[in-house]
């Protein structure tokens, strides 16, 4: 019978990869155990709970969208909307699908729009409608809108007008030139 050896450095290697894919099969179970406990937390009134829970995520995810959004939620159920702004747009950069950057965009207008910072609310939900894919995400959209305008007290307006003119930037109407 045929005995094969492996050179030491590569046994070194092959048992380094395997306790790396250990390592991180127990870290997505850890990830996702704190993601149902801060979902949770969130659902039975314990925001303080969920940002810790969700930090503990972001620890081992540092650019996970469920961590991110969380973390958001969890913000502006304390009341600290500028914090909770900032975390949802980190969301909405890594959000894997349209759905997240619409949830994520309007997380972001709703804290903007409690900060009575309501054109960056326009504009966070102008982003939310490049990616709407239900009629139902278009009318909560639609509706945050019309809401965030009549909120914002400033209006711009713009009026131009175009029409031939022979008085070029504001030139002589007599047509003499003098020297």
């Amino acid at each position: 019978m045929l005995k094969m050896t492996w050179p030491r450095s590569l046994q070194h290697l092959l048992a380094a990869a395997f306790v790396g894919l250990a390592q991180m099969a127990v870290a997505q179970s850890d990830f996702r155990t704190l993601q149902v406990a801060a979902e949770q937390a969130l659902v039975d009134g314990a925001p303080e709970r969920s940002v810790d829970l969700a930090q503990e995520m972001l620890r081992i995810a540092p650019d996970s969208y469920a961590a991110l959004f969380v973390l958001a939620l969890a913000q502006s159920d304390l009341d600290q909307h500028a914090a909770a702004a900032e975390t949802a747009a980190r969301a909405y950069a890594v959000a894997p699908d349209a759905a997240a950057r619409v949830q994520s965009a309007r997380l972001v207008a709703s804290a903007r729009f409690r900060l009575n910072q309501f054109a960056r609310a326009e504009f966070w939900l102008r982003r939310a409608a490049n990616d709407i894919t239900t009629d139902v995400e278009a009318e909560a959209v639609v509706r945050e809108y019309v809401r965030t305008i009549n909120a914002n007290p400033l209006t711009l307006n713009f009026t131009a007008y175009v029409a031939p003119s022979d008085n070029v930037n504001s030139g002589s109407d007599d047509g003499i030139l003098e020297f």
